[in-house]
């Protein structure tokens, strides 16, 4: 077979089955470098391998496969790791096609992996980081930005805490009750930013993240059976349905297009996915104490009024967002009610709303310039409106936004 070919299976391999993969040999190993390492090598075998035999029936089970053997072939110099190697050879571990539909259908061990890498022995600020890289397979280089360090530091970070994990004898499992509120919490966390990463990811383009925001929903939904009862969870599902159940307005009928909200066609929105987050927010709301993921879900919730009332309800999404301020003002949550404001025709209050946050915070933050130019544009200060446009145009990096901003400065 063309290498070509093979490569675009591993690419997709490596796209959506690398997190399950390593979780799997984590599990057994509880060494989280060395299997990544033997992934590694197991990939670079398949492509000489299948060059010659061509690809096998079940290509994530034969990669599995040659990563144990070589992993299994390391541990046998070392009497330390006999058990574990003695476990591997027990026919459960044994991965035919039944057995690794078995195993990745049923047993997803990357709840238990990210549930480690939130241990309170792992340093808090790289913990979400090493979630998004171990289980999800994100890049230290892409999610560098988003964590304010470069990419070398973000690396580096990454490789003590995984050594962190190895060497601290953490166990795989599910952590004891006193420990899940906080771990839980960080698990959410990276949850929610690797799901921001799939959605903001250009369809068809570079990257690989055009099926992350699904993965991350079918692992949120496992989570939940984990955890049943808990009210922030199920408000992040519901955040995350009904942002998902948008996806196909939001793209555009080329899909080289973005629409925004308001624009979207509302017949295009996924009725289904909106009817299980409605019922999901409801079910946490009945709980009690909402919490920030609840009240995301909320404000989406009003959104869906355009399916009613043709349009969307501002003035409760005002009120959501003001709960949510005062839970923790962030800079988003914050331009985000500025941005209530202008949908509302308070465009003075917009701007001097968004004036009082901090300058330095706000600097780089492209909505920050999208909102203000959109509210000097209604008051028809149009060279304020164009200035703040073009700033926002510099930190766009989706080239369907820019384009879409690009049409906003041409009116």
């Amino acid at each position: 077979m063309h290498q070509e070919g093979i490569e675009e299976v591993l690419e997709s391999i490596v796209r959506e089955s690398y997190g399950r993969l390593l979780s799997i040999l984590s599990i057994q190993t509880r060494d989280i470098s060395q299997s990544e390492d033997v992934l590694s090598e197991a990939l670079v075998e398949a492509v000489d391998r299948w060059c010659d035999r061509g690809i096998p029936d079940n290509p994530e089970a034969w990669i599995l496969a040659v990563a144990r053997r070589k992993m299994i072939d390391l541990y046998r110099r070392n009497a330390r790791w006999k058990q574990i190697v003695e476990r591997w050879e027990e026919p459960e571990y044994v991965l035919d096609s039944s057995g690794w539909s078995r195993c990745v259908r049923h047993i997803d061990h990357r709840i238990e992996l990210l549930f480690v890498c939130a241990h309170p022995a792992i340093d808090s600020d790289i913990q979400v980081a090493l979630m998004m890289n171990v289980v999800l397979g994100l890049s230290a280089e892409s999610m560098s930005g988003s964590f304010l360090m470069s990419p070398r530091a973000m690396s580096q970070r990454l490789v003590r805490a995984k050594r962190k994990i190895r060497d601290s004898g953490i166990p795989f499992v599910r952590p004891p009750d006193d420990e899940l509120p906080q771990r839980l919490g960080c698990v959410m966390d990276s949850l929610y930013g690797a799901f921001h990463v799939g959605w903001e990811t250009v369809p068809g383009g570079e990257g690989g993240s055009a099926e992350l925001s699904g993965d991350v929903i079918r692992l949120v939904r496992l989570i939940n059976q984990w955890i049943p009862g808990n009210a922030e969870l199920m408000g992040l599902l519901a955040l995350m349905l009904y942002s998902h159940s948008r996806a196909t307005a939001r793209n555009g009928s080329r899909k080289s297009e973005f629409v925004p909200l308001d624009n979207q066609d509302i017949t295009l929105w996924d009725h289904a996915l909106i009817s299980e987050a409605e019922s999901l927010m409801l079910a946490a709301l009945k709980l009690g104490n909402p919490g920030h993921y609840q009240l995301e879900a909320c404000i989406q919730s009003a959104h869906v009024d355009r399916l009613r009332n043709e349009v969307s309800n501002w003035q409760e999404i005002g009120f959501f967002y003001d709960k949510i301020i005062s839970l923790s003002p962030s800079i988003g949550a914050m331009t985000a009610r500025a941005g209530v404001q202008v949908q509302m025709g308070q465009h003075r209050s917009a701007l001097k709303f968004l004036k009082e946050m901090d300058a330095a915070a706000v600097r780089d933050y492209q909505p920050w310039w999208v909102v203000s130019a959109l509210a000097h544009q209604a008051l028809g200060e149009i060279e304020s409106a164009r200035i703040h446009l073009q700033r926002a145009i510099g930190l766009t990096s989706d080239p369907r936004v820019r384009d879409h901003l690009l049409k906003l400065l041409q009116q």
